[in-house]
């Protein structure tokens, strides 16, 4: 994957210690990941948790 994303292995590493990855590089990542052998097809909404798993701060009165 890193080489698919002219990036290092550290830095694509350190994405998945984290579970964090740059928003910038979502949409090259989803393009990288189809070109794996095999490929291997992300969309966005991998790259976030479900909207029900959000916690969301109380309404203000």
């Amino acid at each position: 994957m890193a080489r698919h994303l002219s990036t290092s292995q550290g830095t694509v590493w350190g994405w998945t210690q984290t579970g964090r990855v740059p928003s910038k590089r979502i949409p090259q990542i989803i393009e990288a990941a189809r070109r794996l052998d095999p490929p291997v097809y992300l969309t966005p909404n991998d790259f976030f948790p479900p909207t029900d798993a959000v916690a969301m701060p109380e309404p203000r009165p």
